[in-house]
């Protein structure tokens, strides 16, 4: 029995509460979702809306069975096809490629190589240290400089490799259209039709591959028709040809631009990571010169140092003009110190990089 003067319990506010609480737990389970969706890489985002997709296909099948309603049932049914339409596309999507790991990679490398070089300026410093303690210091940041390189190598290593693999998948994709795929299959029957019309390679020559040269800058299909027809009978250029507008057709496929430009892209951050990885060798690899020279060590350690950061230099500019003659951007010489420079390059001139690493393309 309620006291005297309790009020009544209020159903509407319980209904509130229980709403607010379903809010709220539901507020949570978002947030949940939300970080663990930001932990994902682009590929397992990309696949868990793949799984929530078959997930609603395989809800709306089984509404659709359930339903008795025929008009229902049908809308059912179309909705359940066009989300498995969905998932083909979204299949064949290429996700975006998270460009911002190269740079982190690299700023740790650069922290770890501004702490290393560093302590070598300051081992360098005539400070009245004993000489012995200074040559064992320096090729422990020698050392440390090489462990360094290498994690940096696989973990730029590892993400190119998934980059790349994403381009080759979104690039041999067939995302053509239903509309397309019927013109391609006009271009077959004419093919078949052209070879027929010819019996010898002469004419073929004369007669198809003139025409496949004419309509290549008209109507690309009316030219790869031509084109085919005169490879079948071993035409002279026409199966170079036929490659040509095949290659250049499939590059106006949707996704495949992207796909290249994804390509190009890591491409570009492996031979920036290169010409970085070498000039920084050879900048330490100075400063580490630099100590051995003022505590007087001559050992054969040092030697090999000199040549690997001699050799580094000479990489580091090599890659350097490698880049600029595949981009197009005029030549910087990279950063590699003084000790490490080298007065004249010779293209072509052979060299051993000792920051060259077997992961990297």
């Amino acid at each position: 029995m309620n006291s005297l003067g309790a009020p009544p319990p209020n159903r509407n506010l319980a209904a509130l509460r229980r709403h607010w609480r379903a809010q709220r737990e539901a507020d949570a389970v978002a947030a949940r979702r939300r970080d663990r969706l930001e932990r994902m890489s682009p590929r397992e985002k990309q696949l868990a809306v793949i799984e929530e997709l078959h997930h609603l296909a395989e809800a709306a099948d089984s509404m659709a069975t359930a339903a008795t309603d025929p008009a229902r049932k049908a809308d059912l049914l179309s909705q359940a096809t066009e989300i498995r339409r969905t998932i083909v596309r979204k299949d064949h999507e290429m996700p975006a490629t998270d460009f911002t790991t190269p740079a982190t990679i690299r700023a740790a490398f650069a922290a770890k190589v501004l702490t290393i070089t560093s302590e070598l300026a300051a081992l360098a410093a005539d400070d009245g240290r004993e000489a012995g303690w200074k040559n064992r210091r320096r090729a422990e940041m020698t050392a440390d400089m090489d462990t360094a390189r290498q994690t940096a190598d696989r973990e730029l290593a590892k993400w190119a490799t998934a980059a790349d693999r994403e381009a080759t998948k979104a690039g041999n994709a067939d995302t053509r259209s239903p509309e397309d795929c019927m013109k391609d299959l006009a271009v077959e029957m004419r093919t078949t039709r052209l070879a027929a019309s010819c019996t010898t390679q002469a004419e073929a020559t004369n007669r198809l591959m003139g025409e496949a040269q004419r309509l290549r800058s008209i109507d690309f299909r009316q030219a790869l028709s031509y084109a085919q027809a005169a490879a079948t009978h071993g035409a002279m250029g026409a199966a170079n040809l036929a490659a040509e507008l095949e290659r250049d057709y499939r590059a106006t496929w949707p996704g495949h631009p992207e796909a290249a430009e994804l390509a190009a892209s890591v491409e570009r951050e492996v031979s920036g990571w290169v010409v970085e990885r070498a000039a920084t060798f050879a900048r330490a690899g100075g400063l580490a010169l630099e100590v051995a020279r003022r505590t007087g060590d001559n050992s054969g350690d040092v030697g090999r140092l000199t040549s690997e950061t001699v050799s580094a230099s000479i990489a580091a500019k090599h890659s350097a003009y490698a880049a600029s003659l595949a981009s197009g951007e005029p030549y910087q010489a990279p950063d590699t110190g003084t000790l490490g420079a080298h007065p004249t390059i010779e293209v072509g001139s052979p060299y051993r990089d000792p920051t060259a690493s077997t992961t990297l393309r």
